[in-house]
């Protein structure tokens, strides 16, 4: 094996040197000594890792014991999916440490019999699943996806005298300056918006919907959203003047739901009706008395104030179909000696004998009648294992981010610039599209390592 020492100390010498004599968009390589590296990954040894450097011609190799993550080329999302008839993902049970933390795949439901569930993806093609390793099956209705991102600074308008929001790790951060960001987006009449805010004290934060401009802080028409420490308030400009506030919802739970709060708004243009859900409960609805969607444009605007420290991460703007998610109350779930249990969209449960499946419909056996359900009408599907069952985990072990959302741990097998080859017990050795991914983290079972992966933005 090649000296690292000598060729990094070469490696830095050129930096700068020459950054076009790999034509493709490239890899980075970040160290547990904090180093990073851009280039292409050629080869995935058991000890080692094979890298073509962006700025030399010749190859490195580097013990995989020093290698903390692989960040991979910015693509964007395959959307094969989204146009299916539905989403099937399957949650698949833990490992014993860390515990807790599961593996996902996504794709379209094909099959389910007494010993796996098949499943078709984009990424690995056709998977046969290990019944007795899945954890849960979810069905989810899968939106037209018009945006997902941030993807770049470059894309969002920074408006004000001295703007200080900035890009890093696929997210909008705040700055010490009130200011805003906007972006033209396509809004559809029905509408679904999804963002993250991470926080580090307060929020204060306004989110201006279906605003007309994105060239300054103050549209001519817009919905403004404030989102504050103990209040959801919404209020609806018109080039007119400001027009009364729609209401105001005081809510502590409004952003005392962690750090990480996730938030869905719905949007019915048309209606003027909002649905504000919090890290998946409804707080808030606001009803617009004279609603004028013609006046309203398609601009998205965060504008911050009071300097809070604030990020904004996994923007999703979606056409929405007007149905609002239910809660699952499980204490109406009817039980049947068959572990099946099917819940609905719309909130009821079937139990029974899963008989049949096509890409359409599950024919479902109950004590009293069977039934063709159709997948696109299913939220969950409860399949009892019959007995425990859990992935074993190796030392060579990688953890694949999904830019769906989601990870996969696998053994690994080869691994090169376009494909990871893997094993799981649960689908066996499997070949997987490496544009899926965007980020491959290496000795996952190390605790001192996992330290340095936190997020500490």
């Amino acid at each position: 094996m090649r000296n690292k020492n000598t060729y990094l100390s070469i490696l830095y010498a050129f930096v700068g040197f020459s950054s076009t004599l790999l034509a493709d968009p490239f890899s980075t390589l970040h160290f547990v000594n904090g180093d990073t590296l851009s280039g292409k990954l050629l080869q995935l040894e058991e000890d080692s890792v094979t890298f073509q450097a962006d700025a030399l011609i010749e190859q490195i190799d580097f013990d995989r014991p020093q290698i903390l993550k692989l960040t991979l080329p910015h693509s964007p999302e395959n959307t094969e999916t989204h146009n299916a008839s539905h989403l099937a993902v399957l949650t698949l049970e833990d490992r014993f440490y860390p515990k807790g933390e599961r593996d996902q795949l996504k794709g379209k439901l094909l099959q389910i019999t007494d010993d796996f569930v098949e499943l078709h993806t984009t990424y690995a093609g056709v998977l046969k699943v290990d019944r007795s390793l899945i954890y849960s099956l979810d069905i989810k209705n899968p939106e037209n996806i018009t945006y997902s991102g941030p993807n770049s600074m470059e894309e969002w308008n920074v408006i004000g005298t001295t703007p200080s929001w900035t890009f890093a790790n696929k997210a909008l951060v705040t700055g010490l300056n009130d200011n805003s960001v906007a972006i033209e987006l396509d809004f559809p009449k029905l509408s679904h918006l999804s963002f993250t805010v991470d926080r580090k004290k307060n929020i204060d934060l306004s989110v201006l919907l279906f605003a007309d401009s994105v060239d300054t802080e103050n549209p001519s028409n817009y919905y403004d959203l404030t989102i504050n420490s103990n209040y959801l308030s919404m209020r609806k400009y018109v080039e007119k003047g400001r027009s009364e506030a729609l209401t105001r919802i005081s809510s502590s739970r409004a952003t005392t739901l962690g750090e990480k709060i996730p938030y869905n708004i719905y949007a019915d243009l048309n209606s003027g009706e909002f649905h504000i859900f919090v890290s998946g409960e409804l707080i808030a609805s606001f009803s617009d008395p004279a609603p004028d969607a013609a006046s309203m444009g398609n601009a998205l605007h965060f504008r911050s104030h009071r300097g809070y420290e604030m990020r904004i991460r996994d923007i999703k703007l979606a056409q929405w179909n007007g149905t609002l998610p239910t809660v699952e109350d499980s204490s109406n779930s009817p039980v049947d000696d068959s572990g099946n249990l099917i819940k609905l969209s719309n909130g009821d449960a079937l139990a029974g004998e899963i008989k049949k499946t096509d890409e359409l419909n599950i024919k479902v056996e109950t004590k009293h009648a069977a039934f063709d359900v159709p997948i696109s009408s299913i939220s969950s599907i409860h399949l009892t294992p019959k007995e425990e069952n859990h992935p074993r985990a190796d030392t060579y072990d990688l953890k694949a981010y999904f830019k769906s959302g989601g990870w996969i741990i696998l053994d690994p097998i080869s691994l090169d610039s376009e494909t990871l080859v893997g094993n799981h017990e649960a689908i066996g050795d499997v070949s997987f599209d490496l544009d899926a991914f965007d980020k491959i983290e290496f000795n996952i079972y190390d605790r001192k390592l996992n330290k340095l992966r936190e997020d500490t933005w």
